[in-house]
């Protein structure tokens, strides 16, 4: 099968340019090695800027969106737990909303239901050649089919083996940090508000959910620390989250599972060539 793109990998970045491509006419196949569409089982949230919003908007997702996204009107920013504050308000820098807090199953809902079946998925399957020559790319699925198109797209996320693959160097940093990531139900209403505190083992980050008496919260800690917390029973994990989120929302109680993400950073030196492009 010929198309103008091909796009390997096909999580959230992968589909959303999938979605972008298609809407100037642009013949995409994406290929993802797991079952499309993706079951979500976790919890995380996503921080969407007014930029992303408008172009969620211009490719006719938001409007599956916006009403389950939560406004962001305010931004608390603190270093650790010092009495003096860095506040945003949206409205000293214009009539926008500072951003959206979105729970990430909401997305995938989104493009599941309503852009998935206008796609060229090739799910689940993997690539198992690549070769390019005079200005196009062939790529040998795992089921041996092929694919030609002018130009790959790398949407594989930090991991992906193919800048390797098409000889671009990359330079790779272990943070030796881990976040972990969890909702929780307050007493009090959080009046749209987004904190971010920074302590020593890393930022501990509160973003305002749908309802106003749900808050998602990112704790990035030092990896030791990290597993340790996430060793902790619910109630000595609330003990030392008190620490950590403070008592202006009063009484806090966690809503679902804990999940641990390990931090690390991959920088790549060229970000294109004639016939590939990272994502």
């Amino acid at each position: 099968m010929n198309y103008d793109v091909i796009i390997s990998g096909g999580g959230l970045l992968g589909l959303i340019t999938a979605i972008g491509l298609s809407c100037d006419s642009v013949s995409v196949a994406v290929i993802e090695k797991n079952s499309l569409p993706r079951v979500i089982d976790d919890n995380r949230a996503f921080a969407i800027s007014q930029g992303s919003k408008k172009i969620l908007e211009k490719l006719g997702i938001w409007q599956f969106l916006e009403g389950e996204a939560e406004p962001i009107l305010d931004i608390c920013i603190l270093d650790g737990n010092s009495p003096i504050a860095v506040h945003y308000n949206h409205k000293m820098v214009g009539e926008e909303l500072m951003g959206y807090v979105i729970n990430n199953a909401t997305i995938w809902n989104a493009i599941n239901n309503n852009f998935l079946n206008k796609l060229n998925i090739y799910s689940p399957h993997s690539y198992k050649t690549i070769a390019c020559d005079s200005g196009y790319v062939e790529v040998i699925l795992d089921n041996n089919q092929e694919l030609i198109s002018s130009l790959l797209i790398c949407a594989e996320g930090k991991n992906s083996k193919l800048p390797e693959l098409f000889s671009i160097p990359t330079v790779k940093f272990d943070y030796k940090q881990s976040s972990i990531v969890f909702n929780v139900k307050h007493e009090l209403h959080h009046q749209n508000l987004a904190v971010e505190l920074f302590f020593p083992g890393g930022p501990f980050a509160i973003l305002p959910m749908k309802d106003g008496y749900t808050s998602s919260i990112v704790w990035t800690e030092k990896s030791g620390i990290s597993k340790m917390l996430m060793n902790l029973s619910e109630e000595e994990f609330i003990v030392e989250l008190k620490k950590r989120f403070g008592s202006y929302l009063g009484e806090i109680k966690l809503e679902g599972e804990r999940k641990l993400y390990p931090l690390s950073f991959v920088f790549a030196k060229k970000l294109y060539k004639v016939e590939f492009c990272l994502s």
